[in-house]
């Protein structure tokens, strides 16, 4: 057992100078030498004479009886060391920000269990935000915001897409001590979080090195909030990272938080980093940097603007116009006027649809009834609509007529416009709530008001000039 032990303090027994610590985090280490206990272990009993046997051994089973003690200690302080895995966005908008990581070894062996995360936000934070995922699509999310009277909120949400998240009635967290606001504005959250291995959407293991995290943040006065789904406004920068998932693993802790001081890595270098004014630090600690950002801030709001706007552009004015031109009382008004104007309208639709792709890929959202929708009319649109008038208008000009090409082409244009503009509609609602800064209402009535206009205009005109060329006999072109 003796023996045992000090074998246990000759695989674990290192430590760190402060000059390591500070340069190197715990990735060095100075092993002490152990040659005098290991002598002292290994020193044969010397018997001089029978009475003098019970104290020699009385003071060889207590020298050694004192370095088992030693190694048990030592290996008990060295292996209830907290690893928290921490990191620090770059960047204007975050400075003073940080979020760490804590596994337990219990939930890394066993793949479930509970997980410990803190957020720190400087003074002038309104709501800064962490998720789980590598896009906001199926993240699984957690919002501090101040409550007042120098506590926080943790509002725990699902992400559906790029735009405000749900609250997350399932998500199972506990505030722990070190939570709150200092005097000095910095707000801190110190959470356990037992919904983490799987929610509703999506699933982490507990021991990737190259974990999937996004983060963001919205600056402003405080929300003094304690309402979980509170109103939030857009963020103000975002970025997605990877967490290394085993440099956070350690022994159990019921708030690891209070005995780490993390030592963070970021951009090349290590700094000691205090998460917060309110954590309470004791014991000894080593931590490890988190891993790499992918970017502190995106563009993916304005792809997002570009698309909606581009395509509401084509399927509320320039298809429905350019298919209008056609009941012209003028000749060649189709390779003159129609034709022209849908080939612009094509060339835009050819642009909304690549910003449409980057969006998805942005936001992790491939297979939505919006998408989808817009794959199937985009497609057809590029695919059968200029052939099949095309070739409509070739046929008259040596029939004289309206061929069965006229009336699909004439049909269908009908119907994918009419989808598209069904589409853009549904394309408001994914992008969040309506009234919200994201979709706000006044677009959501202007949009529905000039569908509902352009609709009525084309049935009266399509409907007025079918019954006077009924009337006539006919018309010169025929086609749409």
């Amino acid at each position: 057992m003796m023996r045992t032990a000090l074998d246990m303090v000759e695989l674990h027994f290192t430590t760190l100078t402060p000059e390591q610590t500070r340069n190197h985090g715990s990735d060095q280490l100075e092993s002490i030498s152990l040659e005098p206990i290991r002598a002292l272990r290994d020193r044969p009993i010397q018997v001089q004479g029978s009475g003098r046997v019970p104290g020699v051994l009385m003071m060889h089973f207590f020298a050694r009886s004192v370095v088992a003690l030693v190694a048990c200690i030592v290996v008990g302080i060295v292996n209830g060391q907290v690893q928290v895995a921490t990191y620090v966005p770059q960047g204007s908008d975050a400075n003073g920000v940080s979020y760490s990581v804590n596994v337990p070894s219990s939930t890394a062996q066993s793949g479930n269990g509970p997980i410990y995360i803190q957020m720190v936000a400087p003074s002038g934070t309104q709501w800064l935000g962490l998720g789980q995922g590598s896009g906001m699509a199926g993240a699984n999310m957690f919002v501090m915001y101040s409550s007042g009277s120098n506590n926080v909120t943790i509002s725990p949400r699902l992400g559906k897409g790029e735009f405000t998240p749900e609250v997350n009635p399932a998500g199972e967290i506990t505030l722990l001590e070190g939570t709150g606001v200092s005097a000095e504005g910095v707000m801190t959250a110190n959470i356990r979080c037992d919904s983490c291995i799987t929610w509703d959407g999506g699933s982490m293991s507990p021991t990737n090195g190259h974990s999937n995290w996004i983060w963001s943040i919205k600056q402003g006065n405080a929300l003094d909030s304690s309402d979980i789904s509170a109103q939030l406004r857009q963020h103000d920068a975002q970025g997605a990272f990877t967490f290394d998932l085993p440099a956070g693993t350690s022994s159990d802790s019921s708030n690891p938080f209070v005995q780490a001081a993390a030592v963070t890595q970021s951009a090349g270098s290590s700094e000691p980093s205090s998460p917060g004014d309110n954590e309470a630090s004791s014991g000894e600690s080593s931590s490890r940097s988190s891993g790499s950002s992918s970017g502190v801030q995106s563009n993916t709001d304005q792809i997002r603007e570009s698309h909606g706007t581009i395509m509401a552009v084509v399927f509320l004015f320039l298809f429905p116009i350019g298919a209008m031109m056609i009941y012209l009382p003028v000749s060649r008004r189709v390779p003159y006027i129609h034709a022209p104007i849908q080939v612009v309208s094509t060339c835009l639709l050819i642009v909304g649809m690549i910003l449409g792709v980057i969006l998805g890929v942005r936001i992790d959202e491939y297979d939505g009834y919006h998408q989808i929708i817009g794959y199937i009319v985009v497609s057809s649109l590029l695919l059968f609509q200029p052939a099949l008038g095309l070739i409509q208008h070739l046929r008259y000009r040596k029939l004289g007529k309206l061929t069965v090409f006229g009336h699909i082409h004439r049909w269908l244009g009908r119907v994918l416009i009419l989808l598209g503009i069904i589409n853009g509609g549904l394309g408001l609602h994914v992008s969040g709530e309506i009234g919200s800064e994201e979709v706000p209402r006044w677009s959501v009535i202007a949009y529905s008001v000039i569908a509902a206009v352009v609709g009525i205009i084309y049935l009266a005109l399509a409907s007025g000039v079918g019954l006077f060329r009924k009337r006539k006999g006919g018309s010169k072109e025929g086609t749409e």
